[in-house]
């Protein structure tokens, strides 16, 4: 009985999530330097420039507002926590001190080449139920400037927005449903860091190695280089080739993570392009690795 229970229940957190991801697959995660060109005057348009603040002073896209990560993440003065999700509420404030409202179309994009930070504010909002109205501008501020789009230093003023979230706590995975799964078939576990980690040549938070049975796609297999020091996003089917090569099928769903739950997000992003059904362990290696009785795998 208490058997049954064990292989019930994971079960029906997948039949969950499966259907979570069907109510809410968006194929389009991202927008063209050319259509934020065109849509640049949009009355509901909210362009969010995630970055180091010195850099958004000197140049930015006309409208855009600075985004840092300790508006999006939370770390403890411990550090137990690290680079974690806020309370909803402390999210909601931020999004509409930015002037977001319910409805508004929300452009993110990197300010420097630093792509990482830029997907997990993505995922943030796929968290507050608002990935449907939220895109990735592809090659971001460096891509933009090559195509010609205009910089500015200009402050926006935008009065406060009224923002009403949908929050999906279903999205971040504890380490307790990690451990609980580690050996089941119905689930695949994807690691995004670099091979140097994910192999064990390297230490990471302590440790060496990667969660037993773990995938490997590393984060910065998901772009490539672009004029003017940008990333782009690979093709679709530059991507789903990675993806096949890890025997990563759309019916199975994936849990990511990396060091602190920054780099898996660009991995979970490709599964949002995929149409893949994929939760993030926001403890990632920070959480796994500390403790040695977690096992792992050095390849």
């Amino acid at each position: 009985m208490i058997i049954k229970s064990k292989i019930i229940l994971p079960l029906m957190i997948i039949s969950l999530l499966l259907s979570y991801s069907f109510l809410n697959a968006q194929t389009t995660p991202f927008k063209s330097v050319e259509w934020l060109q065109e849509n640049l005057d949009r009355e509901d348009l909210v362009i969010l420039h995630v970055g180091p603040e010195d850099a958004y002073l000197e140049k930015h896209i006309p409208g855009a507002h600075l985004v840092g990560s300790r508006n999006y993440t939370f770390t403890s003065d411990d550090e137990t926590q690290v680079y974690d999700l806020p309370p909803v509420e402390n999210l909601v404030a931020f999004l509409e001190s930015k002037g977001v409202d319910n409805g508004d179309t929300i452009i993110i994009y990197a300010g420097t080449n630093g792509i990482s930070p830029t997907t997990r504010l993505y995922f943030t909002l796929d968290y507050l139920g608002y990935s449907n109205n939220t895109f990735y501008l592809d090659g971001g501020l460096p891509l933009w400037e090559h195509e010609g789009g205009q910089t500015t230093s200009e402050i926006p003023k935008t009065p406060k927005g009224s923002f009403i979230p949908k929050a999906n706590p279903g999205l971040v995975v504890p380490i307790s449903f990690v451990k609980e799964n580690l050996s089941n078939e119905s689930l695949n576990i994807v690691d995004a860091r670099s091979p140097v980690y994910y192999e064990g040549i390297q230490e990471s938070m302590g440790s060496k190695g990667h969660i037993p049975g773990a995938k490997t796609i590393p984060y910065t297999s998901i772009v490539n280089e672009g004029p003017n020091g940008s990333y782009i996003l690979k093709s679709k089917d530059q991507i789903q080739k990675i993806f096949d090569e890890q025997g990563l099928d759309k019916n199975t769903p994936i849990i990511v993570y990396c060091h602190i739950g920054q780099q898996a997000t660009l991995v979970y992003f490709a599964t949002k392009i995929l149409g893949y059904n994929a939760r993030l362990f926001d403890g990632s290696m920070h959480a796994w690795g500390h403790d040695s009785n977690n096992p792992l795998e050095v390849n």
